[in-house]
Formats: C-alpha cells, sequence, structure tokens
C-alpha cells in the first residue's frame, strides 16, 4: 500500500489530552467506552486503533471526550501495512482506516 503509515501515536496523544482534560482515570475512560483498561490503553498509546467490533466503543469514547471521529481517524482510508485477516471482502474500504496530516494538525489546533 502506498503512503506513509497513520500516526496512531499522535491520535492516542491527542485523545489521552482529552481524557485528562475531563478528569477521567484510564479505568474511567474505559468504563465509558465499554472496553477493558488494557484496550484503552493500547488506544492512548498508540500501538493500535479499534478493530472494526470496537469502533462502536471509539466512537462512544470520542464522543463522551468532546472530540469527533471525523477529527481524527477516515475509517475509509487503508494504512501502510494492514491488511484484513482471511478472505478480502469485495469492499475491504469499510473495514480500514487511516488519518491524514492535514486532519491530525487541524485537531492538534482545535485541542490544544
Amino acid at each position: 500500500m502506498d503512503g506513509p503509515r497513520p500516526p496512531y501515536p499522535e491520535i492516542g496523544r491527542l485523545i489521552n489530552e482529552a481524557r485528562i482534560r475531563k478528569h477521567l482515570s484510564i479505568r474511567a475512560a474505559a468504563r465509558v467506552a465499554g472496553v477493558p483498561p488494557a484496550t484503552l490503553q493500547g488506544w492512548l498509546n498508540g500501538r493500535h486503533l479499534p478493530t472494526p467490533a470496537l469502533r462502536g466503543n471509539f466512537e462512544t469514547l470520542l464522543q463522551a471526550l468532546d472530540l469527533t471521529c471525523a477529527q481524527l481517524v477516515d475509517w475509509t482510508a487503508p494504512p501502510e501495512g494492514r491488511s484484513l485477516v482471511g478472505r478480502t471482502p469485495r469492499d475491504p474500504e469499510p473495514w480500514r482506516f487511516a488519518v491524514d496530516e492535514a486532519t491530525l494538525s487541524r485537531l492538534d489546533a482545535a485541542v490544544g
């Protein structure tokens, strides 16, 4: 796949800053998102973004932090080095995600 890998650590940093501003512990934020604290920690550390099954949980967290998915993640653009496991659907785009630098810059300016 062409293009740079999405800056997951940057996304995690922005989410973590919003979590701190809302005075939410990691455990409390995990409860809001409906995920285990270890899963949330992975998002905050930038190790990964949610799988399609947890996308709704991720969006719930962002909403609680007054962020939007559109500010952070383009779910339709595939990141470098990512692929689906098993058979590839005819239209793989809904299963993939990425972030562009312009979106991160706008979000960083709005958040920070």
